[in-house]
């Protein structure tokens, strides 16, 4: 396995675990989703993927493709603004929830 993909996927997992976090840290990684998104249009896509090599470019599609061989570029970039949608959602859930 390629070390540059090895650490997508550890930044990749670690981003699904914000909504987690306890909550004196979540009132900061809340806003990491957000902030990503914004480099996604900046970087047209993003820079991790460039990065390293694959037949499709997009990280997303090569996990799907493991699950589903004929997964296209849309359903990878609906299931990333999915995923990042409902992390920042259920984090601002929980922040407002507390106080």
């Amino acid at each position: 396995m390629d070390l540059l993909f090895f650490l997508h996927l550890i930044l990749s997992l670690s981003i699904f675990t914000i909504p987690f976090w306890p909550i004196r840290y979540l009132k900061y990684g809340a806003f990491i989703p957000l902030f990503i998104s914004i480099t996604w249009v900046l970087f047209d896509g993003c820079f991790l993927s460039k990065l390293h090599d694959t037949d499709s470019s997009n990280f997303t599609q090569d996990i799907l493709r493991i699950f589903n061989p004929k997964a296209s570029l849309r359903l990878s970039h609906h299931l990333n603004t999915f995923i990042l949608i409902l992390i920042t959602i259920i984090s601002f859930y929980r922040l407002c929830k507390i106080n």
